[in-house]
């Protein structure tokens, strides 16, 4: 009888490999203090060319005001560079009151309701008082808790200079309306006033507001001058301009005689409004 022997499997002096990867830690991004939180690589590089590449300022802040992250804008609102802001508190940085404290309550609030926040105001800048509309958003760990506060700010300025430059204007114009000693009254294609001054009101006897809403040929003192002033209306709405002399009705009834200057009033496009 052949008996087989059996050679014992031979061991490998390799250890086995595990399963299981070890994780790697975060990898830390210049200008960006951790929080504990790791997000994918390829996200993160995609938050911060968005955000390194954007006009708007983008900051981070923890529980003690600190910059976690500020984008190239928002430095330059600061007029610092990012190693001596990351880390820092919003106070260290040299942000002076009243902003500090408001800007350390708005952060508090985020952090206390879990809200965003959006808000408009004023911060100062190297090149001097600027407005600013921020958008402050809770960011929140895996546990479900904020962590941090993320505060995106547009710089709005330009605009709110526009505004006020408008504002003067018309204010300016207003003046000029009221205070001039003739009468003046603005009305639609169909001669409906839609504006008076207080001297034509006064012209005419009335108040301003009996007389919104009503069509010119109203006060038109004979059937003769009103055929004037409809062949006039219609030159006008052509572009035209007319001068002359009409005769208009008072609300007591009497009759007065007046120099009329008719002109278009037109929008941007040159279109009679």
């Amino acid at each position: 009888m052949r008996r087989r022997l059996h050679r014992p499997a031979k061991r490998s002096l390799r250890p086995q490999r595990r399963s299981a990867r070890r994780q790697k830690p975060a990898r830390s991004r210049p200008g960006v203090a951790t929080t504990g939180q790791r997000w994918p690589d390829k996200l993160v590089a995609e938050y911060l060319t968005l955000a390194e590449n954007s006009p708007d300022i983008v900051d981070r802040f923890d529980r003690e005001f600190r910059h976690i992250y500020d984008n190239p804008a928002g430095l330059r609102v600061l007029g610092l560079p990012r190693e001596k802001v990351i880390g820092k508190t919003i106070r260290e940085t040299g942000v002076p009151e009243p902003w500090a404290s408001l800007w350390e309550e708005r952060i508090r609030t985020v952090f206390a309701t879990g809200q965003p926040l959006d808000v408009e105001d004023t911060f100062p800048t190297p090149s001097g008082l600027g407005f600013f509309q921020s958008c402050c958003v809770p960011k929140l760990g895996e546990d479900g808790t904020v962590r941090s506060i993320l505060v995106v700010s547009r710089d709005i300025t330009a605009r709110k200079k526009a505004e006020e430059a408008a504002r003067a204007a018309a204010e300016q114009y207003r003046r000029l309306i009221e205070t001039t000693n003739e009468g003046i009254v603005i009305t639609d294609p169909e001669g409906r006033i839609t504006f008076v001054n207080q001297q034509f009101a006064d012209m005419l006897g009335y108040e301003r507001g009996e007389l919104l809403g009503r069509n010119t040929l109203e006060f038109i003192g004979d059937e003769a001058d009103r055929e004037v002033v409809l062949k006039a209306r219609a030159a006008v709405r052509a572009g035209g301009r007319l001068q002359g002399e009409f005769r208009y009705r008072r609300k007591d009834g009497k009759v007065g005689w007046s120099l009329v200057s008719v002109s278009p009033v037109t929008d941007e496009s040159g279109r009679v409004v």
